[in-house]
């Protein structure tokens, strides 16, 4: 499977929603803070979204080979433990996706296949070692890593923008005026693939925080390019009682 189909396996998820509805309003963020490094870096980090058991839908538009595709997405989240995806178009269920903290299951409606096993298979997709808490955080608009890890990176020429170099790939994080995460890139120094998220139309949520509305994602490698646009409409912190997934007996196993 090709390398470009990573994150969009992964970040083809998204929000929007129905009952105990919480309608997302324009916010009115707090002052960006003074000062340059370090403070800045905290209340990046001080402000993070807080996801607690979440419910979202959104409209995404995949772009690949000149190809674009509309897909509908309804995502639910706990806080450090799952990811629930379904992803629809014209009405029709394709994909279901559930990410766990240690493992990885997906039905795929249109082939009858589906993939159960350990976290391992996404990292392999991705080309990139990552956690079940850093895909939250980037579907939230929240920074990968603490503030402990950041160092400012080329401070004077592009404003608040910090750097981490992590096996291998080195990230870069541009804040906005709410100390919220505007722009994310990542660059794989031996591959050269590299990932352009950008985050806006910030919305606040009652006792959770300060959300994006959208979400623009790039993925180059080489001549290759694949874009992905998330936009985020309500979202509803009611609880829901269970994300498991149940396997088809009919359904065949993608990796035999």
């Amino acid at each position: 499977m090709q390398r470009s189909k990573p994150i969009f396996i992964l970040v083809v998820l998204s929000l929007s929603l129905y009952s105990c509805k919480v309608r997302l309003q324009s916010t009115d963020c707090q002052p960006k803070v003074s000062g340059l490094g370090a403070p800045v870096a905290i209340a990046l980090d001080e402000n993070r979204f807080q996801v607690g058991m979440i419910t979202f839908k959104a409209k995404a538009e995949l772009t690949e080979n000149n190809n674009t595709q509309n897909f509908d997405v309804h995502f639910r989240m706990i806080e450090d433990s799952a990811v629930w995806v379904r992803v629809s178009a014209l009405g029709i269920e394709g994909v279901r996706l559930l990410v766990e903290r240690d493992s990885v299951t997906m039905i795929n409606r249109l082939n009858r296949t589906y993939v159960h096993t350990s976290t391992d298979y996404l990292r392999q997709l991705a080309g990139v070692d990552f956690s079940m808490q850093q895909l939250q955080d980037f579907l939230v608009g929240n920074p990968l890593h603490g503030a402990q890890q950041l160092r400012p990176f080329d401070v004077e020429i592009l404003g608040e923008v910090f750097s981490v170099i992590q096996d291998g790939i080195h990230y870069t994080y541009q804040v906005n005026d709410c100390n919220r995460l505007d722009v994310l890139q990542s660059l794989d120094k031996k591959t050269h693939q590299h990932v352009y998220a950008k985050y806006s139309d910030f919305k606040k949520v009652r006792k959770r925080g300060i959300v994006p509305g959208m979400i623009q994602v790039s993925h180059t490698d080489g001549p290759k390019k694949t874009e992905l646009k998330l936009k985020y409409a309500n979202v509803s912190t009611e609880e829901f009682s269970s994300l498991a997934i149940n396997i088809p007996s009919r359904y065949a196993n993608a990796l035999e």
